[in-house]
């Protein structure tokens, strides 16, 4: 799991570095591998720690890398379906150049899906614990986007 986050955050400052839009892109790009790598490591995670010496099957984890695996390929061939993202330009924010873009239809339905209810044992205080330990990654990775431009990039 440190890799994966290790990776998310090496292409993030590589990504806000860089000023010119494909650079960008390729970094943001790398930041896939790390981002769809630590959701599925925290949910075998969770797994462990909420059933002890309970191990995903070969079959559980290849199903697990399923999303995963659709959702890179989407990423690094939107530049000719633009289901991720479309409009894409360089843009600034403040003086930082960003990465200005519309989302596209499969990030937007993303955000509209709605889980049911977990069931009563997964509200157990250690589950809380680990669910809430699941978003910190996120909390701490958001605020420093664009904040380290690197000449020339």
């Amino acid at each position: 799991m440190l890799l994966a986050l290790a990776l998310w955050s090496l292409g993030n400052m590589l990504e806000s570095g860089c000023t010119r839009l494909p650079a960008k892109l390729l970094w943001a790009n790398v930041q896939y591998l790390g981002i769809v790598s630590v959701n599925v490591l925290w949910f075998i995670l969770g797994v462990q720690y909420s059933s002890g010496e309970h191990r995903p099957t070969r079959r559980q984890l290849a199903l697990l890398a399923i999303t995963p695996m659709v959702t890179l390929l989407l990423v690094w061939t939107d530049p000719w379906h633009g289901l991720m993202r479309r409009n894409v330009r360089l843009g600034t924010k403040g003086p930082f150049a960003i990465i200005a873009r519309i989302l596209g239809p499969l990030v937007l339905g993303t955000h509209r899906l709605r889980l049911p209810r977990p069931p009563g044992w997964l509200l157990c205080p250690h589950s809380q614990s680990a669910s809430l330990a699941t978003h910190l990654p996120r909390a701490g990775h958001l605020p420093a986007r664009g904040r380290f431009p690197a000449p020339g990039g």
